[in-house]
């Protein structure tokens, strides 16, 4: 019909041509963009019902994956670490579609509990440590995704439950924290820079049932600090002294003592410095805000759920420049928490409608549209949710 110029269109729709929908633009004022965008943004926070994709066909005890480009060949690749079967590597196709069976790594069987990516070598590619209840494994790579037999590193056999890299001491090469349960205490293996790592490890702390385990710089002085998650205790900080030694006393971090079975650092309120999430067991996850200093506040609940979360991980997923949470739970529906840009998550939304024994979760861009994409291992199949292009792009499909 034809209209005169008037809120909320600028132009004079009396014209033939300005009716033609292809050469229309509609100029609403700023308020009503916002009820535009807030309606898009809640139609898109809904679409978590859908059904994520299977990676690979095997069904075996995926206990903990990571994303990494292992045959540099510019996108993502998925590692699976598996209770009682070989560890898998799954390639990626460039567009988010993995093999549909997993290549070997290695020959063992082992008990993996955790698998981390790293060049510890210093030839420029991804190398792969398998964090086992036994021996711990090394995997090198050999530039195109293959890896070599694997390799002890240190000698002990302990029941290690979470593995992660980073360079402690600041020699310029990675090294290895082994988080530890059932009675040992946490390991550093030093690299001496080839990727040989110690043959016995140095005690970090003590005989605490350390579930997780997360490097970063949380005092701001300029080396990593470890921070170790633990199982029906308070987590505990160990400050670096620069040289990869670690304190012998640990400070608690806040006064609940949670089973927390995983913890991962991220700059969630914009401050500047590095805040802790501990995913936990029955009780509601917890942040806690640093002060700039490596003090950590009392925590604060996220979400409402008591969900049995296994796993959690920080990204931007809606891509508005805070860190967003998801919470990998056990036969519950994984959870989406997004974050207000001061440290303050939104009530849980489903990711998918699944409600699997979801061990780990990892987020990347797998498809490679510029977004966060999900994977969730599981006990059972492993599970993709691509993180579909939108303007907030917050919902996985």
């Amino acid at each position: 019909m034809a209209a005169t110029p008037g809120l909320p269109f600028t132009e004079d729709f009396s014209s033939a041509d300005l009716r033609d929908d292809a050469r229309t633009t509609a100029n609403g004022s700023t308020v009503q963009q916002a009820v535009y965008l807030a309606w898009v943004s809640r139609r898109q926070l809904q679409r978590y019902s859908d059904t994520g994709t299977h990676v690979g066909s095997e069904a075996d005890f995926t206990l903990s994956v990571v994303l990494g480009d292992v045959d540099g060949d510019g996108d993502l690749d998925l590692i699976a670490g598996n209770d009682g079967q070989t560890n898998k590597l799954y390639l990626n196709d460039g567009s988010g579609g993995f093999a549909a069976t997993g290549t070997h790594i290695g020959s063992e069987t082992d008990a993996t509990l955790s698998v981390v990516l790293g060049d510890v070598d210093g030839d420029g590619d991804l190398d792969l440590i398998a964090g086992n209840n036994g021996q711990n494994r090394l995997y090198l790579n050999n530039g195109s995704g293959g890896f070599a037999a694997a390799t002890n590193v240190g000698s002990e056999t302990d029941t290690t439950r979470s593995v992660v890299l980073g360079d402690v001491d600041g020699d310029g090469d990675l090294d290895l924290i082994a988080g530890n349960s059932g009675g040992q205490s946490n390991k550093r293996y030093l690299n001496n820079g080839s990727g040989g790592f110690a043959a016995t490890g140095t005690n970090v702390g003590s005989d605490d049932e350390t579930s997780s385990v997360v490097l970063g710089d949380v005092d701001g002085d300029g080396d990593l600090d470890l921070i170790a998650g633990i199982d029906g205790q308070r987590s505990k900080l160990y400050l670096n002294d620069g040289s990869g030694g670690f304190a012998v006393t640990s400070t608690n971090v806040g006064s609940d003592a949670d089973l927390t079975l995983s913890v991962v650092l991220g700059d969630v309120d914009g401050d500047g410095d590095l805040d802790l999430i501990a995913g936990n067991d029955g009780p509601r996850n917890k942040l806690y805000l640093n002060d700039g200093s490596g003090g950590f506040a009392a925590g604060t609940n996220v979400g409402s759920e008591t969900d049995q979360t296994r796993s959690v991980v920080l990204g931007d997923v809606d891509g508005d420049g805070d860190l967003d949470l998801i919470a990998g739970n056990n036969s519950q529906t994984n959870k989406l928490y997004l974050n207000d840009g001061s440290g303050g998550f939104a009530a849980g939304t489903n990711v998918g409608s699944e409600t699997d024994q979801t061990r780990s979760v990892v987020l990347g861009d797998v498809d490679g549209d510029g977004d966060l994409d999900l994977v969730a291992g599981n006990i059972g199949q492993n599970r993709l949710y691509l993180n579909p292009r939108n303007v907030f792009r917050n919902g996985f499909e």
